[in-house]
């Protein structure tokens, strides 16, 4: 059979389809097999939000406490805050500031202060759920508590607790069980701080 080279056929029309998908594919697979994975940390950016930071957390505190039994418990005109110290960070994860205010009340005694985590809506400042398991976990978790107990934000940028443990025949004063903590992650699903993790520094650690 005479080759005819110059002329177009539907077999060699064929042929040249096989050979560019062929060709396209070998090339895909080289380009596979010496490519190597390169990953790029990109830091995550935190807003530092000017309104978070202006709150007068003594008056929120105030107004939200004005009605409740506390102005009782605490006689009149004696249910003021002071304010001990307030962090900011990115807690949630949504690229804004949020707030620890740790606080004391005139009830405070000598279980110490109190501290809680917020983030800012529209409406204001709303306190972040933070969820420590069952009831049974709960109360494992908390063993040796008696009050002391502070949220902060720990190296890694995360929500810590952290708090005195108290053996059974320490007075109030001298816990010495050690300093626990507490670490958190915050569920973007379910919207509330969950415990990761936690550990205990001893005594002669601290």
């Amino acid at each position: 059979m005479k080759v005819e080279w110059s002329k177009v056929t539907w077999y060699s029309k064929i042929i040249a389809v096989i050979l560019f998908v062929a060709t396209f594919f070998l090339g895909f697979w080289l380009g596979v097999m010496k490519t190597e994975k390169v990953y790029v940390e990109v830091p995550r950016l935190v807003y530092h939000n000017p309104e978070i930071r202006n709150i007068d957390w003594k008056k929120y505190f105030d107004e939200r406490f004005s009605s409740s039994t506390l102005a009782i418990d605490c006689g009149e005109d004696q249910h003021n805050f002071t304010i001990d110290k307030t962090e900011y960070g990115d807690l949630n994860n949504d690229g804004e500031e949020d707030a620890i205010v740790k606080y004391y009340g005139c009830w405070s005694g000598t279980g110490g202060g109190q501290s809680e985590v917020f983030t800012l809506s529209l409406g204001g400042p709303i306190k972040l759920p933070v969820i420590n398991g069952t009831h049974e976990e709960e109360k494992k978790l908390f063993e040796g508590a008696r009050g002391h107990a502070y949220y902060r934000i720990n190296k890694d940028g995360k929500l810590q607790l952290d708090f005195p443990i108290y053996n059974d025949d320490d007075p109030n004063c001298c816990p010495t069980g050690g300093m626990k903590s507490i670490g958190y992650e915050w569920d973007k699903l379910e919207q509330q701080f969950e415990v990761t993790h936690t550990s205990v520094l001893p005594k002669e650690g601290l």
